[in-house]
């Protein structure tokens, strides 16, 4: 896959085989971003940005999103922070950080990106725990 090109539909493909096989959006975006930190631990930005910065590889955005022009009404991360296209969170440091070239920021925005998206997923499961 050294093809930058190619990265993107063979992103979305997986994306939508995953969803169609019962993940959820928030566990394929998580390994979204697991795969975008493993491209930046091989040193190769362009191929993580390629993966990171595309909305077209993201489940929520997929579900909620720009996918289907619902404002992001019902996504978790917007849910969370309570604005719409990832305002405010590490997505947008991660896309300023590659057109920077500050690998740094990238790397610290995608691990801040992880870390929320995990959060919200242990914060579903408890909500839905407590709901029993």
């Amino acid at each position: 896959m050294d093809n930058g090109k190619e990265l993107i539909p063979f992103y979305r493909s997986r994306m939508l085989i995953l969803l169609k096989k019962g993940s959820t959006p928030i566990e394929v975006s998580i390994t979204k971003w697991k795969n975008v930190l493993a491209y930046m631990e091989e040193g190769n930005y362009v191929q993580a940005a390629l993966v990171g910065i595309s909305s077209k590889n993201c489940a929520l955005c997929y579900k909620y999103g720009r996918e289907r022009y619902r404002s992001c009404h019902g996504c978790p991360i917007a849910e969370a922070t309570h604005v719409s296209n990832c305002t405010g969170t590490s997505y947008n440091d991660f896309t300023a950080g590659f057109v920077d070239g500050r690998n740094g920021l990238m790397k610290q925005a995608a691990e801040n990106m992880l870390s929320l998206l995990e959060d919200i997923k242990v914060n579903q499961a408890c909500k839905k725990a407590s709901s029993f």
